[in-house]
């Protein structure tokens, strides 16, 4: 009979160190989970009149939710062909549901707080139809997100000028490619329609600004493979993220560094083209000193060595690097770790912790463009944030 232990991932020589920070996730986001449905069940489905046969399929749903939604957390810490990870994809999508049902049951409450405030006569049935409604439009916003999710990124394409840009630089293509996230529900047939989709542009070169993956090296080296199948005239760039620092990023590096994939820790190549020179320079992850200590982020390091004038692109992971980069030798941050917030209510968090959110901005003195990333993390699940993949044409600033 297979170890309960082997099942969650815990190896009889770590089980010490390795069960009691999952059983506390499992315990916290268990009782957080269990704390949501009470309150639905308090504010929503009490006003559904729900018959006895409709209570119990609610009540089998919340049951389901409370082991489901904290394994769908904890999935890539578990092995890829443990029992478990069939949690994994319905867990993480009623963790989106249960969201987008606990904002639209708050919204419900203060609008019906003001309806009965300044309504006369309150219309029969309020009660009974807005919570119908509620339950309805959470589904479909869920479903709706789900398949923004898992669609293929668009391409974002567009010109960016570049003060100093040589004539023979004109033209030149970057692919960015940022937050895939590959791991225990993104594998390798939607890495390979990323890079297909990139492979048909025909890039100069492709950046990869982190949190490329999920999970350990030995669960996703097949989710990987489609990568290393990327066409640019100079290669792929790599700059880590957060989730490379949860996920062995030792590892990770070897592994795309064997594979042709230049990772750039604070530092930078530059890339000769028809005669004119543009560098490429990449930072670590804005946090990564926390696992890594000699992983500090360091953008000085990173541009140092760059001769004056010489057009340069920097990768950083998170946007809030752009604080401590010196402006003067940058031509363009490129960075990704947003998602553009995924999806209500998140949409608006973002900017607590990020300067910016998607796109082009010019808060700092040097111009940060901010995708949303082409994958997502936790429930599958993209609303007003559809995912991208940004296609840059380099041109002179004087065009």
């Amino acid at each position: 009979m297979t170890n309960w232990r082997l099942s969650f991932g815990i190896h009889p020589k770590t089980k010490s160190s390795a069960i009691k920070p999952m059983l506390l996730v499992i315990l916290l986001v268990g009782t957080a989970t269990f704390a949501l449905w009470k309150y639905l069940s308090l504010r929503l489905l009490s006003d559904l009149s729900l018959s006895d046969f409709d209570q119990q399929i609610a009540t089998g749903i919340a049951i389901f939710s409370l082991i489901a939604v904290p394994l769908g957390l904890l999935a890539t810490t578990l092995p890829r062909k443990t029992p478990l990870r069939i949690f994994t994809l319905p867990g993480l999508f009623l963790m989106g549901l249960l969201s987008t049902l606990l904002v639209l049951t708050v919204l419900r409450d203060f609008g019906l707080a003001i309806y009965y405030t300044i309504a006369s006569s309150p219309l029969p049935g309020v009660l009974r139809w807005s919570a119908q409604w509620t339950i309805i439009a959470s589904f479909i916003l869920t479903f709706v997100g789900y398949v923004n999710a898992k669609a293929t990124p668009r391409l974002k394409e567009f010109d960016f000028p570049i003060s100093g840009l040589r004539t023979g630089m004109r033209g030149f293509r970057v692919a960015h490619l940022t937050d895939v996230h590959v791991g225990p529900t993104i594998g390798a047939k939607t890495l390979q329609a990323m890079v297909d989709a990139i492979n048909s542009k025909n890039p100069d070169v492709v950046v990869i600004t982190g949190d490329l993956v999920d999970g350990k090296l030995s669960d996703l080296m097949e989710s990987i493979a489609p990568l290393f199948s990327l066409k640019s005239v100079y290669g792929t760039f790599f700059v880590t993220g957060n989730h490379e620092y949860y996920s062995g990023c030792a590892e990770w590096i070897s592994h795309l560094n064997a594979n042709g994939v230049t990772v750039l820790l604070n530092e930078h190549r530059v890339i000769t083209h028809m005669g004119a020179r543009l560098a490429i320079a990449g930072v670590t992850d804005h946090k990564a000193h926390h696992f890594i200590p000699s992983h500090r982020c360091d953008p000085h390091a990173a541009l140092h060595g760059i001769a004056a004038g010489t057009p340069t692109i920097l990768l950083a992971h998170q946007p809030v690097t752009a604080q401590n980069v010196p402006s003067e030798k940058v031509s363009l941050q490129l960075s990704g770790h947003t998602h553009g917030g995924q999806f209500f209510p998140w949409i608006f968090a973002v900017p607590l912790q990020q300067p910016v959110v998607s796109g082009l901005s010019n808060k700092y003195k040097h111009p940060v463009y901010v995708s949303r990333g082409a994958g997502y993390w936790g429930p599958p699940k993209r609303i007003a944030a559809q995912s991208e993949i940004a296609i840059i044409t380099l041109v002179p600033h004087d065009e």
